[in-house]
């Protein structure tokens, strides 16, 4: 099976992941550092990254970081193709496909576990 950045799912879901990481911090503290200072409190950032690849058995993902309206990290991590050992670069094209259904998804188990309706220790598959 040829794993490659464009045909594989689990590279748009970390693409996905990674968006609501950054998202969810706190925008105010990170809007207020210049570049230098978001590459310093990423610390073990790449070995996370690196981990999440393998955890995932995903080829590779782009990530990017904008603060106001510069992009202050960008960074790629495994490989735009698989077979042929062509790393994930900040250049690299990807398709991607709607995340509006991750977000969606996301934010509903986010407000039911804030009512208590849902415990975070439950499984998923007892929610039906």
């Amino acid at each position: 099976m040829k794993r490659t950045v464009h045909g594989s799912w689990t590279a748009i879901g970390l693409v996905a992941l990674a968006a609501l990481v950054v998202a969810s911090s706190a925008p105010g503290a990170l809007a207020q550092m210049h570049a230098a200072d978001v590459v310093k409190k990423l610390g073990d950032f790449d070995t996370y990254m690196e981990q999440t690849l393998k955890d995932w058995n995903a080829p590779g993902i782009g990530v990017g970081i904008v603060v106001g309206e510069k992009l202050v990290f960008a960074k790629g991590y495994g490989y735009r193709d698989y077979e042929k050992k062509l790393p994930f670069t900040p250049k690299t094209l990807c398709q991607i496909a709607s995340i509006r259904r991750i977000c969606l998804s996301a934010a509903v188990i986010v407000s039911l576990t804030a009512l208590a309706l849902i415990g975070d220790t439950k499984d998923a598959n007892d929610w039906t």
